[in-house]
């Protein structure tokens, strides 16, 4: 009987040993892969890229969502997001799972109905930080749904947009233009103090504004500020690098080594005897910078706004 006991108690404290040798490979297997994502996104915010193309998935027709995709080897660009990105995006081979920008043009349900289900793939997939560049006031409708959803692991900033200021990494430079809807109404103040008709004499002998012209401007300040904005932006990608000519490096004496990444980098390399190498003779030249514009037009209301300004 006593040697049943003991029995028992060694598989006890055997179990127990493997549980824990268990646990550790488990938690060793959880830091590696922690370890890995981080060293992707560290080498995804250094890397240079090297081939990119435009992709129009909604054209924003009928039954369709508006949006576009800007593809590189490493990153993706999302611009409006409307229901049925996710399922187009697939269709199309875009991966959100690269997708670290998401650009909003304009507030209205066609621009943005698939940004839950976007956030919440791109969290599934690993993702944990996301920039929604948006007209003033949308990140209120993010908080919002973050009350019937659940991102505890995505971080979402909202970039300051202003004219002056301009969104860059490694793969292009990203001008906001904002634009707003031109209400002749809403234009210019009609308060003219020197009219009798809206002003009125009081106590003191002071002329001040009567209530109805009163009225009239506190309806005109609200009607501005309900003035839904718009965003255009200008986006200028990087210029391809060229590429290293090996051939001519053989020629110049250059032996596979770090210099022939200096010489990658546009840096000349000073052989042991003296003799200069310069990048220009090894490396191509690069490719010209591309620019595209995303612009979007709801109504003809915001033309004017579009035409007269100083960018177009």
């Amino acid at each position: 009987m006593f040697q049943n006991i003991v029995y028992c108690f060694k598989c006890i404290i055997k179990n127990i040993h493997k549980t824990q040798k268990s646990y550790k490979k488990i938690r060793t297997i959880h830091e590696t892969n922690k370890f890995l994502k981080m060293q992707k996104t560290k080498q995804l915010k250094s890397y240079v890229h090297f081939n990119a193309k435009l992709k129009v998935l909604g054209s924003g027709a009928l039954g369709t969502p508006q949006n576009i995709f800007f593809i590189t080897d490493h990153i993706n660009y999302v611009f409006n997001c409307g229901e049925g990105t996710q399922r187009l995006s697939q269709e199309h081979h875009c991966k959100l799972s690269r997708a670290y920008n998401i650009f909003v043009t304009y507030s209205s349900w066609k621009n943005v109905g698939g940004i839950p289900g976007l956030l919440l793939t791109a969290q599934s997939n690993g993702l944990k930080e996301i920039n929604i560049h948006c007209p003033e006031g949308f990140n209120g409708f993010i908080e919002t749904i973050k009350s019937f959803i659940s991102l505890p692991n995505l971080k979402i900033s909202y970039p300051v947009i202003d004219e002056s200021k301009v969104y860059s990494d490694n793969v292009m430079n990203i001008s906001y233009i904002p634009l707003t809807k031109s209400i002749k109404n809403t234009e210019e103040s009609s308060l003219n103090l020197n009219d009798k008709e809206q002003c009125q004499t009081n106590i003191n002998g002071k002329r001040v504004i009567n209530e109805k012209t009163q009225e009239e401007e506190t309806k005109t300040r609200k009607k501005k500020k309900s003035i839904p904005h718009l965003l255009c932006f200008i986006c200028e990608v990087h210029p391809k690098p060229g590429k290293l000519l090996i051939n001519k490096c053989i020629d110049f004496g250059i032996s596979p080594g770090p210099d022939l990444n200096l010489l990658k980098q546009g840096l000349n390399v000073t052989k042991e005897d003296g003799t200069i190498v310069y990048s220009k003779d090894v490396v191509e030249a690069n490719e010209p910078k591309t620019t595209f514009i995303v612009l979007e037009c709801p109504t003809e209301e915001y033309l004017d706004s579009i035409t007269n300004h100083p960018t177009f």
